[in-house]
């Protein structure tokens, strides 16, 4: 786990470090962020063994799950509470992406065939995860709410960038359309890295505001009306998933044109990036 913290983390950081607790999260997400941290740490075969038991147990739990859904719409077993629910499926979408970023490089061409079947979960869980965000009053949150919540939009956003670089491997379409995605843009470092929530409220006392929608952004990059300031105002991780948003467009227009029409498209990006 410290392989992880250390290594992975600082990459991909959609788990939140000062807040983390391992008696909070399920088995299977434990042994896969632990496979990654052993493979960062050049111990193959302990990463090897944890990327199998955290699968099994995965799809263990997955099974469970799709016959508790079963008996609870015929009535068997009561209903779940959602927000129980939610986090449920959260720690399944951060499970699959650890899974699925472990398959996708490993050596062993067995192990990285598996990376298709993963990214197919992995699309299945992040749109039923729910990709809009509506505005809240983020400011009766306290310091380990709004970490959870950020997380999770973390979550989310870094699924989607990590399905984009599939796309680009692989030469595989979108599984996943930017236009879909109604979320904030990830916080500022400064906010996310706060050790503890005196720290963080004052970070945030004096943040700019809220951070803005990634739709609203690539559209506003995309067009021809001069860049608002604001647009300036995104983090280095917003950057990295706003850059992926571009690609994204990019590439379904690419593959959703034909003949002349998409060299015609592809030239007027071409023109707007630069």
């Amino acid at each position: 786990m410290a392989g992880y913290f250390t290594g992975v983390y600082p990459r991909s950081p959609f788990s939140h470090g000062p807040t983390f607790k391992l008696e909070s999260c399920s088995p299977a997400l434990c042994l896969a962020m632990m496979a990654l941290g052993a493979i960062d740490r050049f111990e193959y075969a302990s990463a090897t063994q944890l990327f199998h038991y955290s699968k099994a147990l995965f799809f263990d739990s997955h099974q469970h799950k799709a016959r508790s859904q079963m008996n609870r719409a015929t009535g068997v077993s009561p209903m779940k509470n959602d927000n129980t629910s939610q986090r449920q499926s959260m720690d399944e979408v951060r499970c699959l992406l650890c899974l699925a970023q472990f398959a996708s490089w490993h050596s062993d061409s067995s192990i990285r065939t598996e990376a298709y079947m993963l990214q197919s979960l992995l699309v299945q869980g992040l749109r039923s995860s729910s990709l809009e965000e509506t505005p809240d009053t983020l400011q009766h949150l306290n310091w380990e709410e709004w970490a959870q919540r950020e997380s999770d939009r973390r979550t989310k956003l870094f699924t989607f960038c990590f399905l984009g670089v599939q796309n680009i491997a692989y030469d595989m379409p979108p599984g996943i359309l930017c236009d879909e995605i109604n979320l904030q843009l990830p916080c500022s470092c400064p906010e996310w890295t706060a050790p503890d929530q005196t720290t963080w409220n004052l970070l945030r006392e004096s943040a700019p505001g809220e951070p803005r929608r990634l739709n609203d952004t690539v559209e506003q990059l995309l067009s021809t009306d001069p860049v608002d300031r604001q647009c300036t105002q995104i983090s280095p991780v917003g950057n990295y998933v706003v850059m992926h948003g571009l690609l994204n467009k990019i590439l379904w227009s690419r593959r959703s044109m034909s003949g002349s029409l998409s060299q015609t498209l592809s030239t007027d990006f071409q023109s707007v990036l630069e």
